[in-house]
């Protein structure tokens, strides 16, 4: 072998090297990027936005938040469910893509259990049942009394047809066997709106929304949607205590990712939030949102999921919810 063949072989390894180097480098650092189905400002932003400085520190790699909102979840869930099962792509969504859609829309361009690995809940965020000032209704009993006398005279606001809002109240008053009118809005705040200005009777709303409503006297809360009353609103009882003993539902938020991405991945992903979401620095943040930390195990994630698509599936069909 001549000088110069070898001084050629000898570059050409050290060039293999280094592109193999920056290829793991680049690996190391690849963003990992959260979808989540709902504009910028809701609450499902806001958690995913709240997470991923910390989780990116922790893990030492950019966390990026992309917002794909529409089709009630099912745009993002798909994306995600479609992507590379390697821990660099996950969904931070609701009950609505894994538990809701599937008894609301039978065709759905991915398996809710097959295509998701669960990772962590991340929170719940109970919801708060509130009236406008012109309405005379304070307490759970009072509504339930003046439902019973006038059936279907009373109304209730949602922001569509399976949505959290209005699945909170058909369970309400399947368990208090009453019954209200529905009056579907294509958003919160037009719908916090017209019972503020007495267009509509009542409203389950997110305690983030609501509080600086209930602050000013616009809106009167009646009853929780949790098993305990809340930080944020500590004077507002829970309706399972204030007069519909068994009632309970509440929203949640977690993090899902693509089916077939390895184990040790997702242990690691649900250990660095399952601290995170607890750390003091959020805390504020989790009590202004109405939200409470929760970082369940995948196991835990996997029969909480279970659970409440057996559980919205039969109310759903028992009501004959149909999807918009």
């Amino acid at each position: 072998m001549n000088v110069n063949h070898l001084l050629r072989t000898v570059m050409m390894g050290i060039a293999v090297a280094l592109g193999a180097m920056g290829g793991a480098h680049a690996q190391e650092v690849r963003p990992l990027r959260i979808i989540v189905p709902f504009a910028p400002g809701g609450a499902g932003d806001v958690v995913a936005r709240a997470i991923a400085p910390g989780l990116s520190e922790r893990l030492q790699r950019p966390v990026l938040v992309e917002n794909k909102p529409g089709a009630s979840t099912i745009l993002a869930a798909d994306m995600v469910a479609k992507s590379a099962p390697d821990g660099n792509t996950l969904l931070m969504t609701t009950e609505a893509t894994v538990a809701i859609n599937p008894a609301l829309m039978p065709k759905l361009p991915y398996d809710p259990v097959k295509d998701f690995v669960p990772i962590t809940k991340v929170v719940d965020m109970p919801l708060v049942l509130v009236a406008g000032p012109k309405n005379d209704l304070a307490t759970v009993e009072q509504v339930i009394e003046r439902a019973r006398r006038s059936p279907g005279q009373l109304s209730y606001a949602s922001v569509g047809a399976g949505s959290p809002q209005q699945l909170a109240m058909v369970l309400f008053n399947r368990l208090s066997r009453t019954e209200m009118n529905h009056i579907p809005y294509k958003g919160g705040a037009p719908a916090v709106g017209d019972v503020v200005g007495g267009q509509v009777d009542f409203f389950f709303a997110a305690i983030g929304t609501a509080g600086p409503h209930v602050a000013s006297g616009k809106l009167r809360p009646i009853g929780l949607t949790g098993t305990r009353r809340h930080p944020a609103l500590p004077q507002v009882p829970t309706i399972a205590e204030a007069g519909l003993p068994g009632y309970e539902t509440s929203v949640w938020l977690g993090l899902l990712a693509p089916a077939g991405t390895p184990p040790a991945v997702v242990a690691r992903l649900q250990s660095e939030v399952a601290r995170l979401v607890i750390e003091p620095a959020l805390r504020e943040r989790w009590l202004a949102l109405g939200a409470e930390p929760v970082a369940s195990t995948p196991a835990a994630f996997a029969e909480s999921i279970r659970s409440d698509a057996e559980n919205w599936g039969r109310v759903i069909r028992e009501a004959q919810i149909k999807a918009e």
